[in-house]
């Protein structure tokens, strides 16, 4: 992948884990972690060595929040009973 489309793909990659977020969808951390592996390459590709403490930091908390908003939502979603009644 290029030093360009690398970039066009951490770019979209976040504006669509912020879109999902403000949905509050459990797939925004998920595509947020996606997000952030496309933002440590742009970093590592371009020397952008900056940027490794907000990597860091956003791998932490989408990490996070896809294992708690997965959770809450197991916990919220009514289970069958078993026999299948």
């Amino acid at each position: 992948m290029t030093g360009i489309a690398l970039q066009l793909a951490a770019s979209a990659t976040t504006g669509l884990q912020m879109w999902l977020y403000g949905n509050k969808s459990t797939w925004g951390p998920a595509i947020g972690l996606a997000s952030t592996v496309c933002w440590f390459a742009v970093m590592f590709w371009h020397d952008l060595w900056g940027l490794l403490p907000l990597n860091t930091v956003m791998l932490v908390i989408n990490a996070r929040n896809l294992v708690k908003w997965r959770r809450e939502a197991r916990r919220h979603t009514p289970q069958m009973e078993a026999g299948g009644g």
